[in-house]
């Protein structure tokens, strides 16, 4: 795996590397007037039907003033796409020559 600098520069300054894998964000955590001041994660585990399970015992809470959600692209909106009758491949991208 890779090692960035700027992870290492966090790495050194903090003591850890900043990166966490396999964990899942299961609440934000309000101030009780409506601000963010936490996230609450747990630990997940891949299970052999591909799901992702809690791993018991794992949770944590990350303290915050900002949470900025990080949503994973599945592809391009087909309306247009539609409309002018552009081919798409089979990841549903338009082809290109």
């Amino acid at each position: 795996y890779k090692v960035d600098y700027g992870h290492e520069e966090s790495m050194n300054l903090f003591g850890s590397d900043p990166r966490a894998f396999a964990v899942m964000t299961t609440a934000l955590l309000d101030d009780g007037e409506g601000n963010v001041r936490a996230i609450r994660t747990t630990n997940v585990e891949r299970k052999e039907d591909g799901t992702l399970a809690p791993v018991p015992g794992t949770d944590h809470e990350i303290p915050a003033d900002l949470v900025l959600l990080a949503m994973g692209f599945v592809g391009p909106e087909t309306t247009l796409i539609d409309k002018f009758g552009l081919e798409q491949d089979a990841s549903g991208n338009i082809k290109a020559q």
